[in-house]
């Protein structure tokens, strides 16, 4: 997969960026982006999932399960240079699925993150445009293997307090389907939630 974004900044510069597959090659940056005081502002959000220090280790073995074939699917968030080769990786975006066999199996779960250096340029708002547009869409017509449903709709969950992750969802066509209450406990403390919703 390779999906080619430009997102226009406010001093007329333009950032080249891609989803695409990760690679082994790729374990560094997960390192650099989830680690020290940014990666634990990236991670704040985020499932208990993501460990904390993040290790090279970890890095290999998430990107180990984004080649399998199971219910869970991420794709690299790239920056890319003037030749449009790869400069980092800078983000996750992907796709957890119900069981097939389960009255949910139309539903995915939506999720990503992106590196704190990179927040407040737009990026996050247009790589899920593209996403849903390039991947999610497709697979409501067509299902991702013999065993899987078409998929009808993405549900994403959000911790109240996070106001851009909100922002991107809305303005991505995401529906604000109910509030949660004390619905994450993390770093000693109780959050609210929302849940969205996104039909296809």
């Amino acid at each position: 997969m390779w999906i080619p974004i430009t997102v226009q900044q406010r001093d007329s510069r333009s950032l080249s960026l891609a989803i695409t597959e990760w690679t082994a090659a790729m374990a560094p940056f997960l390192v650099k982006h989830l680690n020290g005081t940014n990666g634990r502002d990236v991670t704040q959000f985020l499932r208990n999932k993501i460990p904390q220090p993040y290790t090279e280790e970890d890095a290999r073995f998430f990107i180990g399960l984004t080649s399998s074939k199971g219910l869970f699917t991420s794709h690299a968030i790239v920056l890319l240079d003037a030749d449009n080769k790869l400069v980092e990786a800078i983000g996750s975006i992907g796709l957890t699925f119900s069981d097939p066999n389960d009255f949910e199996a139309h539903t995915a779960e939506f999720g990503y993150w992106l590196a704190k250096d990179w927040w407040g340029k737009g990026i996050m708002g247009a790589v899920v445009c593209e996403y849903l547009d390039k991947v999610a869409k497709p697979l409501s017509v067509t299902p991702r293997d013999e065993k899987s449903s078409k998929l009808a709709k993405i549900i994403a969950y959000a911790i109240s307090d996070n106001g851009g992750s909100c922002k991107v969802l809305e303005k991505n066509g995401f529906i604000l389907e109910g509030s949660l209450r004390r619905y994450a406990f993390k770093r000693g403390k109780w959050w609210d939630g929302k849940l969205y919703g996104h039909f296809l």
